[in-house]
């Protein structure tokens, strides 16, 4: 691959703090892998160099391009600042208790915040909650009432509480707690400074304050300190993400900044049109974004009268492109909301065209989760929310009701509660979970599983008889054929803590059109993409300027053709009203002055 200058610039910074503001297309990953490479091969000891970014998709893909570039894989640290977190907080817990430590789950921690706020008897939601956490951890503002912001703290304080007495973090805490141990001990903030001689950062216009703070105790020692983003497509700030975080970086550390502006993706077309929109938006970091790709397809925008509408003439354009020679994978639509798909999904599948819908963690479907909950409470005991989750899945005649009361009047375990229940069920139960608990230690990981899948017979549980959750049991029980060592309970123990973080299967969406929303699409990209829906709904502020942003990434995912589309509607009983967004008004003004100038400059 043929660099060019900035780019040049970028892989061969070589010592101190450097900022790249890459646009989309710009090749910013490339570059990123590229430099760590010039690294490797400049005599920099592999494991003096770290990676961070923000998903495990994208960890998988940096360590295979750089394994597929060396023909081995290097012993560089590539890791989610979650995972990092986590991995470096387990050695601060004696040996028993890191055993027991697991992360607890988004849908765990939304079921524990909810159990807290109906025995408090508060009146507040759990995502409420959970998002006033995030706040806490992440250092961003969430707006509450005073009263609000009382219970909330309660509620706080409860929370952290059960999670230091169960042995569980969960993701927001694992970055804050580090951060907590470098300040209250100096000897191991520089002890971790001194572990890595280099550190990058990919997609860092997503970083919150306290990643931000963490990186720079990371880098204190030696100041080498690489991040690679665009701040126009930071589309997390109600989540913490702080872009201006970047501009800190180049104007209060002296980064140095370099600029890779040539869009290599996509169609003149879509760069000039997105390129005009996101111009509007003041608070940015300004940079000269070039299309290297000529203009020979318009960005096409079309207005319906309800969202029906909208999805019909949508699959109905896809069937012809389709019959025009262009393959379902190469379509993708992006919606602002998960909601927005459903109208779509209808039209498709009355046309019979293939959809693949929102990628779904493996270890979020239930067959795998109720697995994963088995494991973690022959495991560890005391894990009552792994007891309270398998009790029903399937169910097992269990009398939750009276083990959670003795468990609670006696402060033992579900488990340790189970036992003294007298139903015959309840303690069936317990004897079950305490013999797969000697078994794990001296069976083979693949030869556990069958036995467990035997005795429990959750295969045979109607909601896993599907053909997709049999599949997926199968690809859990070969994920079990990576555990090496002769310690088998451990070295389980060890693997799914490891693969919660890691490992990923996503739709096979091969042969169909992806669907999902823009937050999905992140670093994706597509020959066509739809841009529907494109209307003044879900609480958005025109001129908002992430709102701005969320649509400038969804534009730019496209490389040859990009349809907007939008609605108007009204409701005359309830007065409810949509109308196209100001941002779907930007990129069709820009689209016809580009038109209008290209009719003049041929004399037209």
């Amino acid at each position: 691959m043929e660099f060019n200058k900035n780019q040049l610039q970028a892989i061969n910074f070589n010592l101190g703090r450097c900022q790249v503001i890459a646009g989309p297309g710009s090749g910013k990953t490339a570059v990123l892998i590229e430099r760590t490479l010039r690294l490797i091969k400049a005599g920099v000891p592999e494991d003096k160099i770290i990676i961070y970014t923000f998903t495990n998709k994208a960890c998988d893909e940096i360590r295979n391009r750089l394994k597929k570039a060396l023909g081995y894989m290097p012993k560089v640290s590539v890791s989610t600042f979650h995972s990092f977190a986590y991995s470096f907080l387990k050695q601060l817990y004696n040996e028993k208790d890191a055993k027991k430590l697991r992360p607890l789950m988004p849908d765990e921690q939304k079921k524990v915040v909810a159990k807290l706020i109906k025995e408090n008897g508060y009146q507040l939601k759990d995502n409420q909650v959970v998002r006033a956490f995030s706040g806490v951890r992440n250092q961003f503002k969430v707006f509450l009432t005073e009263i609000e912001r009382l219970q909330v703290a309660d509620l706080y304080f409860q929370y952290e509480k059960y999670m230091r007495d169960n042995l569980y973090m969960d993701f927001d805490s694992m970055v804050h707690k580090l951060v907590e141990e470098f300040e209250a001990n100096e000897d191991l903030a520089v002890a971790m400074a001194n572990a890595y001689d280099f550190i990058m950062v990919d997609e860092c216009q997503d970083i919150n304050n306290i990643q931000f703070k963490m990186l720079m105790i990371l880098e204190s020692a030696k100041h080498n300190l690489f991040m690679v983003g665009d701040p126009d497509q930071s589309i997390y700030g109600w989540r913490g993400s702080n872009m201006k975080l970047i501009k800190e970086f180049m104007e209060i550390y002296g980064a140095t900044r370099i600029d890779l502006g040539e869009n290599y993706r996509s169609d003149k077309n879509i760069v000039d049109v997105s390129s005009y929109m996101i111009g509007k938006n003041s608070d940015r970091v300004e940079i000269d974004l070039k299309a290297t790709l000529p203009a020979v397809n318009k960005v096409e925008f079309d207005e319906f009268m309800t969202p029906e509408d909208e999805a019909y003439a949508i699959a109905k354009r896809v069937e012809n492109l389709h019959k025009a020679g262009k393959e379902y994978k190469d379509i993708l639509i992006l919606t602002r909301e998960n909601c927005d798909s459903d109208p779509i999904e209808i039209a498709f599948k009355q046309r019979k065209i293939p959809l693949s819908k929102d990628v779904i963690s493996f270890f979020d479907r239930e067959e795998i989760r109720t697995i994963y909950n088995h494991y973690n409470l022959i495991l560890n005991h005391d894990d009552d929310l792994a007891f309270e989750y398998i009790a029903t899945r399937p169910a097992k005649g269990i009398q939750m009701k009276k083990v959670m009361e003795l468990a609670n009047l006696k402060s033992i375990s579900f488990l340790e509660a189970s036992k003294m229940i007298n139903n015959a069920k309840t303690n069936e139960f317990a004897s079950l979970i305490e013999d797969l608990s000697s078994k794990i230690k001296i069976m083979k990981p693949e030869e556990f599983f069958d036995y467990l899948l035997n005795v429990t017979h959750l295969d045979e549980y109607r909601n896993f008889n599907t053909e997709k959750a049999q599949q997926n049991i199968v690809t859990f029980r070969d994920l079990l054929k990576q555990i090496k060592g002769t310690n088998y309970m451990d070295a389980t123990k060890e693997f799914l803590t490891d693969v919660v973080f890691t490992k990923t299967v996503t739709n096979d969406s091969e042969g169909a059109v992806r669907i999902m929303t823009v937050h999905q699409a992140k670093g994706l990209e597509a020959k066509v993409v739809f841009a529907p829906c494109m209307v003044n709904k879900y609480g958005i502020v025109d001129f908002n300027e992430e709102e701005r942003r969320i649509n400038y990434v969804a534009a730019t995912r496209a490389k040859e053709k990009l349809y907007c589309s939008t609605y108007r509607y009204f409701n005359s009983r309830s007065e409810y009203s949509l109308r196209p967004t100001f941002y779907y008004s930007e990129l069709k003004y820009a689209q016809n002055c580009i038109s209008r100038a290209a009719t003049h400059h041929r004399g037209e």
